[in-house]
């Protein structure tokens, strides 16, 4: 089983009670597949551990992470874990629900290369994130590897929106503990693309570090390019990119999407909010993904309301053009981010 647990053929039965259907993706941390749950015969995806990293016990504790964080952050934004457990040799496993739809980086890839995403679906996308990461802030907790591809656009429609958004993957999200700062210290991790610079060190981890996140999810949602100069390139260099990151003075955003070419794409009032974001010293930043809505509304339009469920859609909106059948979708859907997210109803250590 060992050897076998990442290529499970259609029809296989895991765990006594998940009828493999399909491979939705296999990576370093596992495998993801779409399976039905006999038992009910409900549709899930379901998560497997690499059989590589079982015997690690931070990875082992990062997996059983997935199977808790949602429920203890109460969000509609946060993928649902619906079952967890370990099989019978040893492989822990979740199952999430099955999202159709596709990711924040999937669907701004359909715009490319002449802008990001149409201005009013691109601030409904931000009102739902800036709802999950509040809850998850809310309860002290960090995600640490927020970016488009964990960003979630799924096919089920809301009263405020055509779609509905859901934070995944908080494998490696940390609970902080106001009152103990020496625990909330963080190792080096994370995606180099998105994380804050406090995150390539050993030091003290705060909400701040998934504000800079959000910053530059926005710069490359409402433009389709990417703020670091390095990012922007053929292939992306590391090198370049973490000089940029720790060293270079950092521009406004307007500053940085004249040079793109992409400016007139930046909301208006846009600098001074992004600019704050990214301050290299988290101190520096809005201190909360609730801070940093409350600011963000001032300089959104009317009918982006993170603090509450509108029910009246902005002109056009509804006919965006969103997920469905296509091919695009498939691959989407088949996505190892599609199923990075977890709850259970159990706290957090």
């Amino acid at each position: 089983m060992q050897q076998s647990i990442q290529q499970l053929a259609p029809g296989t039965v895991f765990a006594k009670d998940f009828r493999i259907e399909r491979t939705l993706g296999v990576g370093g941390m596992g495998a993801v597949y779409e399976a039905e749950h006999v038992s009910d015969g409900q549709r899930v995806a379901l998560k497997l551990m690499h059989p590589s990293q079982i015997a690690d016990p931070k990875l082992r504790k990062r997996f059983a992470q997935e199977a808790r964080v949602g429920a203890w952050i109460g969000s509609p934004h946060i993928v649902e874990v619906v079952r967890a457990g370990v099989d019978d040799t040893g492989v822990p496993w979740l199952a999430m629900e099955l999202l159709q739809g596709q990711t924040l980086a999937s669907r701004i890839q359909r715009f490319l290369p002449a802008q990001g995403l149409p201005h009013d679906e691109a601030w409904l996308v931000l009102s739902q994130l800036c709802r999950g990461l509040m809850a998850a802030h809310d309860k002290g907790v960090v995600h640490r590897d927020l970016k488009p591809e964990n960003v979630f656009i799924t096919t089920s429609a809301r009263s405020d929106a055509p779609f509905t958004v859901k934070i995944l993957d908080f494998g490696i999200a940390k609970r902080i503990d106001p009152k103990a700062p020496e625990l909330n210290r963080t190792t080096a991790i994370g995606t180099p693309l998105w994380m804050a610079p406090e995150q390539n060190e050993v030091t003290e981890i705060t909400p701040a570090a998934d504000v800079w996140a959000v910053a530059l999810v926005c710069f490359r949602m409402f433009t389709g390019r990417y703020y670091w100069m390095a990012a922007n390139e053929r292939e992306l260099n590391l090198g370049w990119l973490y000089h940029e990151l720790v060293t270079d003075v950092l521009p406004p955003a307007k500053e940085r999407a004249e040079l793109l070419g992409c400016e007139l794409l930046l909301p208006q009032g846009f600098d001074a909010f992004f600019t704050r974001c990214i301050a290299r010293d988290p101190k520096q930043r809005f201190a909360s993904a609730r801070e940093m809505t409350e600011t963000l509304a001032k300089i959104a339009p009317p009918f982006f309301k993170p603090f509450e469920a509108s029910t009246t859609l902005p002109p056009g909106v509804a006919s965006v053009p969103l997920p469905g059948t296509s091919p695009e979708l498939a691959q989407a859907v088949s996505a190892p981010t599609l199923a990075m997210a977890a709850p259970l109803p159990s706290p957090m250590p």
